[in-house]
């Protein structure tokens, strides 16, 4: 339930989704990264082994689909 609402939302923003395995090795390489499930709902990874994922932080598109997921939800 939550992949799809989410699905639906970034959708709904424009915004492109594709769904494929990423290699390990290329996790390096992204900008934001985040996991989703119906206990956590969107959650920020902001490190991966130790390194931080750009700043460290929370990116600004998992903060909107965080809250428009929650708006959708309520």
């Amino acid at each position: 339930m939550t992949k799809i609402k989410l699905l639906e939302i970034a959708k709904s923003l424009g915004l492109e989704v594709i769904e494929k395995a990423v290699p390990v090795t290329m996790l390096s390489q992204v900008e934001e990264c985040f996991a989703s499930n119906s206990v956590h709902e969107v959650m920020p990874i902001v490190e991966i082994d130790g390194k931080p994922v750009q700043n460290g932080k929370r990116g600004p598109i998992t903060k909107l689909l965080q809250d428009k997921y929650i708006e959708a939800t309520l």
